[in-house]
């Protein structure tokens, strides 16, 4: 096109005067800046598919983006649908001082996106080609004058719905206002603008929630994962909420954090105290645990724990004498028997085991003996039962006390125990009987064969002269009374 031009220009000199030469010249060189002044030409941006004017040849005196200047774009980084922004476009250049510029918006398939508003003070004007919109300077908005850098502040309209992501394709004309080309610098700029992500809160809370002691005052600990299921940062509130049970008895639940700032997918591990104390009934009590969005309240996930508290298990055991302690028996092999009740004084079933002692002489033993059946006895809390105690001795056992202890043991807790002593008593054996010695005087003599012949031939109970003990006073019965005359019975 330029060549066409000076040829054309070189046939005009051979035929016009100098003077219309001039005029020419300046016609045809100025007729473009006068053009692009008030405007440039449509899909001069750069844009995909598009040239600039130093592409064009309309300004191509230096390279595209030369050192020395810039060309910069405010826009929003992301955008929501039907929004109104403000986008700045600085071009700078020191030594300019007058400028220009082209900017269209585009969607990734290269349509038009979004609407620009030119400025109600004339800088701005908007154009059309190929159904996308341009918004450009217009004379007055080249600032002719303004050195180094001018700025114009123009309004676009998000579009309707979020079509993705949009590029601002912008071109620059840093120009010194003399008309000369040579003098003209073009810069190209593009910026992107995203739709606005939604933000979407969401939160997951897990972990055991069931846990049990025996020791309410230093009750349970729980673990929990908290995690930031949004798309965004978020800042979780954790609340704890006690049921009426709980609260009423003195139960305190106690997070390790109460707020928690996590990154989208993060998770953070959260502790849960839970302690009663010295008058916590046993019970299950349940206390919520409940993670709350920063973001929207409305998102949340509970835990609700149950805290068993049990009674702790507690080993006992008693053992009672049942009647006398103290019997006393002239026949140590047949010996003696007690009665003894055993307990089982602990909060859980039992079994005691029962032993009993002995006690050894130099001449002779008593021992203390249970059945088989009553030396280890399954009892419930609470629940008793009665053994019997057999003491006995040998035929070498000597007149005398014998203490014989009884010990019960918890089969829980061996060290938990119960005693009982019984104190036997072995005595001498009467004297055998000597119905022989019939006035009991110590002697068997002539009187008792008279008293015998008194009764002679009564028949009946209870009667002194019947020696043998058949009902009848006879003759045998002073025989015997005979065979014994002159015998002292006082030592027996």
């Amino acid at each position: 096109m330029y060549t066409e031009r000076r040829s054309f220009l070189n046939y005009l000199k051979n035929i016009l005067p100098v003077w219309g030469v001039l005029v020419i010249l300046f016609i045809v060189s100025t007729g473009s800046v006068f053009a692009f002044s008030s405007g440039p030409p449509n899909e001069k941006t750069g844009a995909p598919n598009e040239n600039t004017c130093a592409q064009a040849g309309c300004h191509a005196g230096n390279d595209l983006n030369v050192s020395g200047g810039s060309l910069m774009l405010t826009i929003p980084e992301t955008y929501i649908p039907s929004e109104v922004y403000t986008i700045v476009v600085n071009l700078s250049r020191e030594g300019q001082s007058r400028w220009g510029f082209e900017m269209t918006a585009l969607d990734a398939d290269g349509a038009s996106a979004g609407s620009f508003e030119a400025d109600d003070a004339g800088n701005t004007q908007l154009s059309e080609a190929n159904s996308k919109q341009y918004i450009k300077h217009t004379s007055i908005g080249t600032a002719q004058g303004t050195n180094d850098t001018h700025s114009w502040e123009l309004e676009w309209t998000a579009p309707d719905a979020d079509i993705g992501p949009i590029t601002f394709y912008a071109a620059g004309n840093a120009s010194n206002g003399n008309f000369n080309p040579v003098d003209d610098y073009i810069y190209t700029t593009q910026s992107e603008s995203t739709p606005v992500i939604p933000v979407e809160p969401g939160v997951n809370f897990i972990g055991d929630v069931e846990q049990l002691t025996t020791d309410a005052q230093t009750g349970v600990t729980y673990t929990f994962q908290l995690t930031n299921e949004g798309n965004t940062v978020d800042t979780f509130t954790l609340e704890v909420e006690a049921s009426t049970d709980a609260t009423e008895a003195g139960l305190v639940g106690t997070v390790s954090m109460e707020t928690v700032t996590l990154e989208a997918d993060a998770t953070q591990e959260i502790t849960f105290k839970v302690i009663g104390n010295a008058s916590t009934p046993p019970g299950a009590y349940e206390i919520d645990v409940i993670a709350i969005s920063g973001i929207d309240e409305f998102i949340r996930v509970n835990l609700l724990t149950t805290t068993t508290i049990e009674m702790p298990l507690i080993a006992g055991v008693s053992l009672e004498i049942v009647g006398d302690d103290a019997l006393s028996t002239t026949d140590a092999v047949e010996g003696v028997s007690y009665t003894l009740k055993v307990t089982n004084t602990g909060n859980m079933m039992d079994t005691v085991t029962l032993a009993a002692s002995a006690e050894v002489g130099i001449e002779g033993s008593v021992l203390g003996s249970i059945s088989d059946s009553e030396r280890s006895i399954e009892l419930e809390a609470g629940a008793s039962a009665e053994i019997t105690l057999k003491v006995t001795g040998d035929l070498f056992a000597v007149p005398g006390d014998y203490p014989i202890s009884v010990t019960a043991t918890s089969g829980t807790d061996t060290t938990k125990t119960a005693e009982a002593t019984t104190t036997t008593t072995v005595e001498m054996p009467p004297p055998p009987p000597t119905p022989w010695d019939v006035n009991d005087d110590g002697t068997v003599n002539i009187q008792d064969l008279v008293l015998v012949a008194g009764q002679f031939g009564e028949s009946g109970e209870g009667l002194k002269g019947d020696i043998n003990g058949d009902g009848t006073v006879n003759i045998q019965d002073l025989v015997i009374v005979a065979s014994h005359l002159g015998e002292g019975t006082s030592g027996n």
